[in-house]
């Protein structure tokens, strides 16, 4: 599977208090996206400040559901409000490993 390193924010999911410590992306992302994954969610306005920096918790690849700590601002913008301004939710993670071409003799 090839793993996005960002997409637009398809929903959110309001907890009690009004914020949002659930997210709902591709499945795909949701795939890679694993618990302790760090995710850069974009400014939903024109201040850089605005942006919001999150960890995923727990996540379920089949419904493409992460939850995050801390939750987001209930101002962010989803693709099923408004596909055109959506935020656009991008992975702070990259996993890396080396593999030897060989070690046979060794």
């Amino acid at each position: 599977i090839d793993c996005p390193s960002w997409e637009k924010l398809n929903n959110k999911l309001p907890d009690q208090d009004g914020w949002y410590s659930q997210l709902l992306v591709s499945t795909e992302a949701a795939l890679c996206w694993k618990v302790g994954t760090k995710l850069l969610l974009t400014s939903h306005t024109r201040e850089d400040a605005d942006k919001q920096f999150v960890t995923v918790t727990d996540c379920d690849p089949g419904t493409g559901i992460l939850t995050v700590d801390p939750p987001v601002s209930p101002d962010i913008i989803t693709t099923a409000q408004d596909p055109t301004y959506a935020v656009e939710v991008a992975s702070l993670s990259r996993p890396v490993v080396f593999e030897a071409d060989s070690d046979a003799g060794h």
